[in-house]
């Protein structure tokens, strides 16, 4: 309380890093004698939940069990429910509230899916209820079946692979028609030279060998066209 602001009529009670224990009844009293008032304030704590869904691969063949995870909430009542593509689900079970060490609560949720509400890979909605929240909370699980997970990949891999192989291949070509197209001419001065010439330009080398010609007084010239 700030005693400066006291003076000026202002008795606010400031709270900082507000925890569950501080959740109670608080009583302002003023005197200022012979005359006495006072005023009762109650203080509530509201922590909102997390959700989230534990992801998992079902088997199509059977019935699967799918968790929801509530967490850091308070007050205690909540309500869960489950939706596959937004049409409501029963039968979930609410496991017992465990007490966090700051007092606020967590708690389990579980939905049993049978092959049927798991055909055409659903989409299954955990949505949470709590006075903490304006308004409800969800996570949501698309459903994937054993096995639908490494197709996945295994097509990502191939598709992969097949996008570098055609790279390479366009790369090869592009690299050959340069290669093939690509010529090295020679121009001879009015008197040449006699011998062997080599012409190097990489990668590759190319050796030209001049013969039969009589001694000259010029130079060779080699160009690349």
């Amino acid at each position: 309380m700030d005693e400066q602001g006291v003076k000026q009529g202002n008795a606010s009670l400031s709270i900082h890093n507000v925890t569950i224990s501080d959740q109670g009844t608080y009583k302002c009293l003023v005197i200022d004698s012979p005359d006495r008032q006072d005023k009762e304030i109650q203080l509530s704590i509201l922590a909102a939940p997390k959700v989230k869904i534990n992801k998992m691969v079902l088997r199509s063949d059977e019935e699967n069990r799918i968790q929801c995870s509530i967490t850091d909430f308070y007050p205690r009542n909540i309500t869960v429910r489950w939706l596959r593509n937004g049409e409501i689900l029963t039968g979930s079970v609410l496991d017992k509230f465990q007490m966090n060490a700051d007092e606020t609560y967590n708690a389990n949720s579980s939905m049993t899916i049978t092959p049927i509400q798991a055909k055409d890979n659903p989409k299954i909605t955990c949505k949470v209820e709590s006075e903490s929240l304006q308004d409800s909370i969800q996570a949501d699980f698309n459903v994937e079946y054993e096995g639908e997970e490494s197709s996945h990949i295994t097509s990502v891999v191939v598709a992969v692979f097949v996008t570098i192989l055609i790279t390479l291949c366009v790369i090869a070509a592009v690299l050959w028609f340069l290669i093939y197209k690509k010529k090295l001419t020679i121009k001879f001065n009015s008197v040449l030279d006699y011998g062997t010439c080599a012409i190097h330009s990489a990668p590759w080398s190319v050796v030209i060998i001049l013969k039969g010609f009589q001694e000259p007084s010029g130079n060779l010239i080699l160009e690349h066209l």
